[in-house]
């Protein structure tokens, strides 16, 4: 239960609807058609639906891309109901410990939002099942709102957290010109075919003076070093990006936005131990050996052992995932302005 819950801040829904087929397609970022294999015959570990995925870096931004890419059809089997963005835990189903470790995953999520503003419009893009949303509601001045195109997980947010979230994608424009303070998307921008668009309507969505916060995971991190083609940073066929602080800068940049600020990368225990436990599964094979020794890996005393790792690798700005602040621009960047 526990790694459900903590795995569901690192993998989140698709949020942006495609009609384009599956195809050889350019770099999203420099539209360059020049590119390097990085991964073949990726497989999806995390679901074990069957499938071969290829992960390609552009030779010109060295922006990572899954290519070809599946369209909105070939993705969605991949989000399956009991997909773990979808968790349903509550104060009243989940434990002390387990409420705990949310909360002070939340607010660590919270943190790099509130550092710039107070209070205001909150759209969450992505929100599932609405447990970043509720928090912000009930620790904060902000006004808080969801979109998520899953049915099911946003009606789980509007019954059981009383949020208001619609159903649906950023190109169904269901929000008017100019309207929140702020939009969030949290390990979601990686999952979206369409990047430029999609940050071309946030564009349109924020107030002039309104704040962009995206989350992803970071290709360059110590973590995608170690597991390579097993890291759940990849999680394919769902992520169809894979950013580097310089490639999710330079994608934020060319929409006409101004990074103001980073949270330092950072990394838990249990998407650790899942990539762990994906390297496992490949070279030992799925057995009770195997299982039995992953249940030690994720035992608490192991977590306790653990925790320099993480701290270390945080302050080294190893960590595998990174956050970034942004604000539209105003004018041209001055040339102090790039990355």
């Amino acid at each position: 239960m526990i790694l459900a819950l903590l795995i569901n801040m690192y993998v989140p829904t698709t949020l942006y609807a495609s009609t384009t087929m599956p195809q050889i397609i350019d770099c999203p970022l420099c539209k360059q058609s020049d590119y390097s294999v990085l991964y073949e015959n990726l497989s999806d570990h995390l679901t074990g639906i069957a499938g071969q995925f290829r992960l390609v870096v552009c030779k010109g931004c060295q922006l990572v891309y899954q290519n070809p890419q599946l369209d909105a059809a070939e993705i969605q089997p991949y989000y399956q109901e009991d997909y773990v963005s979808y968790f349903k835990g509550t104060k009243n189903n989940l434990s002390r410990l387990q409420w705990f470790l949310l909360n002070y995953g939340l607010r660590k999520r919270a943190k790099p939002l509130v550092q710039h503003a107070k209070q205001g419009r909150l759209l969450d893009i992505g929100c599932a099942t609405g447990h970043f949303l509720y928090y912000m509601q009930q620790h904060s001045a902000w006004q808080v709102y969801g979109l998520e195109p899953n049915a099911e997980a946003a009606r789980f947010a509007q019954e059981q957290f009383q949020l208001d979230v619609h159903v649906g994608y950023l190109e169904d424009k269901i929000f008017p010109d100019n309207y929140f303070d702020a939009v969030s998307l949290w390990d979601v921008f990686e999952h979206l075919p369409d990047p430029s668009h999609a940050l071309e309507e946030i564009r349109r969505i924020l107030k002039p003076d309104g704040l962009l916060v995206v989350r992803v995971p970071l290709i360059h991190s110590l973590d995608a070093r170690l597991f390579g083609q097993y890291w759940i940073g990849l999680d394919q066929p769902r992520h169809y990006l894979l950013f580097s602080h310089k490639t999710l800068h330079q994608m934020l940049t060319q929409a006409s936005y101004l990074p103001i600020g980073y949270g330092p990368p950072s990394g838990s225990f249990f998407p650790f131990m899942l990539s762990l436990q994906f390297v496992l599964f490949a070279r030992w094979g799925r057995n009770r050996s195997t299982e039995a020794l992953i249940k030690v890996l994720r035992s608490l005393p192991l977590r306790i052992l653990s925790a320099p790792y993480f701290f270390v690798t945080d302050q080294l700005g190893w960590g595998p995932q990174g956050t970034v602040v942004a604000k539209v621009k105003k004018s041209v960047p001055t040339e102090a302005e790039q990355f």
